[in-house]
């Protein structure tokens, strides 16, 4: 049952709020108990961490694009912008944060 709302969500089936709010807190809820039984795991834990919060946000992000028309008001097209910059942003975030060193020096 769960796998089948998975699926309907990733090939945009699932209503809008749903994915938004029901499996937006599911995704952040898993991502952070991971990142707080890796806290103390050390440098290679915390980047595995990072990486598996990552995959969560961009399966997450394909499910909120792809609903994004599924709803009772016509916010698709925000939806997507939203989504876009969100992406954008985090971008920008990890390569300033990857070139920090830089910077600094």
């Amino acid at each position: 049952m769960v796998a089948q709302a998975i699926k309907n969500a990733i090939i945009g089936r699932e209503r809008l709020w749903r994915v938004w709010w029901v499996y937006g807190f599911a995704i952040s809820l898993i991502a952070n108990i991971v990142k707080a039984i890796a806290f103390d795991s050390g440098q290679a834990g915390r980047v595995l961490v990072f990486a598996i919060a990552g995959v969560l946000s961009a399966i997450w992000a394909v499910m909120v694009w792809r609903c994004a028309d599924n709803s009772d008001f016509q916010i698709g097209s925000f939806i997507r912008l939203s989504v876009a910059a969100g992406v954008i942003g985090m971008l920008v975030v990890l390569f300033v944060a990857r070139n920090a060193h830089v910077v600094i020096q």
